[in-house]
């Protein structure tokens, strides 16, 4: 299995999650999708590659969960209005922010870099069996014929 970075999206605008999952899922990246302050604490606890957030988050807002991803090292990208003041905000907390209408190229240009820092460098070598690629047990697949090894004993697990 290739190693696909967790992206947090917090937004409670379907549309809005509707278009950044399909870019991002599109660009290689897994996407957890929480539309409330209270869901995304508990998942910006876990250590995502990233945290996407619209700025309005009802009583609280993207700030809030910026703040709280630069404490746990989980770079930050804050949608929003045109506003230079939250733009100053969100910059002062380590996060980026880009215009809540983004286009697919803007998006993907601001979360490759931050997603090519977060990719381990230490991936076990695949093991290769009969043209299936295994990098860990979770990732299992059953070959139409047995594996073998370079002498062409059947190999056992």
């Amino acid at each position: 299995m290739i190693w696909r970075p967790n992206i947090l999206l917090v937004t409670p605008t379907t549309s809005l999650a509707a278009y950044v999952l399909a870019w991002l899922t599109d660009a290689g990246c897994r996407v957890t999708i929480v539309t409330s302050f209270s869901a995304a604490k508990a998942h910006v606890d876990c250590g995502p590659a990233l945290m996407i957030s619209e700025v309005r988050l009802s009583e609280y807002n993207g700030l809030h969960l910026a703040l709280r991803a630069q404490l746990r090292s989980v770079p930050a990208i804050i949608l929003g209005d045109a506003d230079p003041v939250m733009k100053a905000e969100a910059e002062k907390l380590g996060a980026t922010y880009l215009p809540r209408q983004i286009d697919r190229q803007r998006l993907v240009e601001a979360v490759e870099p931050i997603i090519l820092a977060a990719t381990p460098r230490d991936m076990p070598a695949p093991i290769i069996a009969d043209n299936l690629c295994f990098v860990s047990s979770r990732d299992f697949a059953v070959p139409m014929r047995p594996a073998r090894d370079i002498a062409g004993r059947p190999m056992h697990s």
